[in-house]
């Protein structure tokens, strides 16, 4: 047992105690302790299927975690304001670096209506996030501000203050975030760096990092770890951080990792310099009935940069053409509804034309950016938003592509 204060009997330990401990190295705590033994078991989010308990070995730790101390800036001072669930693995490793390096943690109360005043109580110098933290933030700016490729003192100091501030490094993944957005909250003078990993690779394959940024890429592998694209171009690493296995799934484990490469699932590119660009989902790939291969990550983060879109799924599989389902931003929507005298009931408002004009505008926006046989011919506005809750989200606020396009393959089949 630990104690906040001091230790009141035999097996009683104070956190000096602890941190003496934890000084002197793990032998000191257990030296039978064998690295290769589980620390952990980490369960997958499930987007394509059941979660899977992700065997984390105490060696596996050991390695990412100098692999991501290495590139960050954390220590005595720093605060580090998470909004990602302590279920995550990325939220895990940073907790245990914050701990390690001596940092203060400061956590989300989980309402991301809350985010802007938490990060301007906390003042964070670390931000650690997904992609629809920074698109809020950025959508909450660029609205009252707008967006400028080249912002003054007064919108720099906008931005900044938005987060709180104090913000050093911010970091993003879990998800595709659009370059735009990157480049305008760096020309702002907040640095967001996007990296990339998975729980099977103990959270961290790729990063972008100080003085070693592309936008548009996932950063070059860390310290430690190797990247290679297979033939049909599917994303490799090897590294001290892989996985030992699924938990009593040898079958899972044997697809996954071949000759002690871990292949992630995930299509991908690696540029002279060694940057990974994340192109798609292997399994999330729609061929269309003409043969057309379309990745719908792509446009689906083009639309979420729309104040007014929340998320967006696109459909497609062996269908004519792609469509997409929207669900509203209701923060962003019920003023400018109220506003217009036009009611606050969300489910009434998604099937408004005045709606659907300003989806349709973001929709039309975002199909300039692709050839004529890529783009969303047609969308359906949904009457509620995705949630954890209704098992359409994982705790990251990625979208479960199986459970929605079952869910809502009416709708999608009225679309044609």
């Amino acid at each position: 047992m630990v104690s906040i204060g001091e230790a009141t009997g035999p097996d009683v330990l104070s956190l000096d105690d602890v941190r003496a401990l934890g000084l002197a190295g793990p032998t000191a705590v257990r030296p039978a302790l064998d690295p290769h033994s589980t620390a952990t078991i980490m369960y997958t989010s499930g987007t394509t299927g059941n979660p899977k308990g992700c065997q984390i070995s105490h060696a596996n730790w050991r390695a990412m975690l100098d692999a991501i101390e290495e590139i960050g800036s954390l220590g005595p001072g720093s605060v580090v304001y998470v909004y990602l669930p302590l279920a995550h693995m990325f939220t895990r490793m940073v907790q245990i670096v914050a701990l390690e390096l001596g940092a203060t943690m400061a956590y989300s109360g989980g309402d991301i209506r809350r985010v802007i005043d938490e990060l301007a109580a906390v003042r964070p110098t670390h931000l650690p996030s997904v992609p629809r933290l920074f698109e809020k933030v950025y959508a909450v700016v660029t609205t009252a501000v707008g967006a400028t490729a080249d912002p003054g003192p007064d919108l720099r100091q906008a931005v900044r203050a938005a987060f709180g501030g104090r913000v050093e490094q911010a970091l993003t993944g879990a998800a595709p975030i659009a370059p735009e957005i990157l480049e305008f909250f760096a020309a702002c003078g907040v640095p967001i760096y996007e990296a990339y990993g998975m729980t099977e690779a103990t959270a961290v394959i790729t990063a972008n990092r100080p003085g070693a940024v592309k936008f548009g890429t996932v950063g070059q592998p860390v310290t430690g770890v190797e990247v290679r694209i297979t033939a049909d171009g599917e994303v490799c690493s090897r590294s001290a951080g892989t996985f030992t296995g699924y938990w009593s799934n040898p079958e899972a484990t044997a697809e996954l990792v071949i000759d002690g490469w871990l292949h992630t699932g995930d299509l991908g590119a690696l540029d002279e310099d060694g940057y990974l660009r994340i192109t798609g989902r292997k399994k999330d790939i729609i061929i269309t009935a003409a043969g057309k291969n379309l990745t719908p990550a792509n446009l689906e983060t083009e639309l979420r940069r729309s104040r007014w879109i929340s998320h967006a799924v696109m459909c497609g599989d062996r269908r004519p053409h792609p469509v997409v389902l929207i669900t509203l931003d209701a923060e962003e929507l019920l003023p400018w509804a109220a506003e217009r005298g036009l009611g606050e009931d969300l489910a009434a408002l998604s099937r408004l034309p005045a709606v659907h004009d300003l989806v349709r505008a973001a929709l039309d926006e975002a199909n300039a950016r692709y050839a004529p046989p890529e783009r969303i011919r047609d969308f359906a506005v949904l009457p509620n938003d995705f949630s954890i809750d209704a098992g359409e989200l994982t705790p990251t606020l990625k979208i479960k592509r199986a459970v929605i396009t079952a869910r809502y393959a009416d709708v999608v089949d009225g679309l044609y």
